[in-house]
């Protein structure tokens, strides 16, 4: 599975299914998000981070460079532009990076124009549950694929056939439970256990063993595994 000799995660494994929709589910302390920033800020195109509530954004873009910074990147040129209800730019130079923007804008989202070289979207911690409505969206994972859409251009020509890459998404998430609308969205299947399994339309799910810890951590964070079944019904529209 993605974990590296260093025993963190990497992302080799679960992209070369090279599916559209990439969901990894673990417990803490994996490397996920650690990892994610380094291989996105080292692709030659941008990307887009997605979050629920513009609280959410907001509180991610105060530490987001943090770990870049311990890393050892040159980020002296690197500087935000935008505001909560618009959404973020993470600026490198005279040249947009990074689109920070929320489930919740989506309709907001459907009237902007996003480059062609924009390779990769990224929901990290997705499993709470806070839905609020949205007209014409019937759930969170409708939201997610109209925003995919709206890049992706949702054309008759593929982006690959113009010469770009083709867009893909990242999803992390600790969950309790198998009681998450995402998780039924995609058809993720409990019963498939640890490793990487093909989930729903154009959608692969990863599930890693816990680390060896503590038992009260483990059921924290993964007590999914032991649950046989799913635990609210499939969304309208999955």
């Amino acid at each position: 599975m993605g974990i590296d000799d260093k025993g963190y995660y990497t992302l080799r494994d679960i992209l070369g299914y090279n599916a559209k929709f990439n969901i990894v589910l673990s417990d803490r302390g994996r490397g996920k998000t650690y990892g994610t920033k380094r291989f996105l800020w080292e692709q030659p195109g941008e990307f887009m981070c997605i979050y629920r509530q513009k609280p959410d954004m907001s509180a991610a873009i105060n530490s987001w460079l943090d770990p870049l910074m311990r890393m050892g990147y040159d980020l002296s040129d690197v500087t935000w532009e935008g505001n909560d209800s618009d959404g973020y730019q993470l600026m490198k130079g005279d040249r947009i990076k990074g689109y920070f923007r929320t489930l919740s804008a989506v309709n907001r989202v459907k009237q902007e124009t996003f480059p062609d070289t924009l390779d990769w979207m990224w929901w990290d911690e997705f499993i709470p549950m806070a839905w609020t409505k949205i007209p014409g969206i019937e759930s969170e994972g409708d939201a997610l694929r109209t925003i995919y859409k709206t890049i992706d251009h949702d054309t008759d020509h593929p982006r690959e056939s113009r010469g770009y890459k083709p867009l893909r998404v990242l999803m992390y998430g600790n969950p309790r439970t198998w009681d998450n609308p995402i998780l039924s969205y995609f058809a993720g299947d409990p019963l498939k256990g640890i490793g990487i399994h093909r989930a729903g339309k154009d959608a692969v799910c990863e599930i890693l063993a816990p680390l060896d810890r503590n038992e009260d951590e483990v059921d924290r964070n993964m007590a999914f595994l032991s649950q046989g079944s799913f635990c609210s019904p499939i969304p309208k529209g999955a």
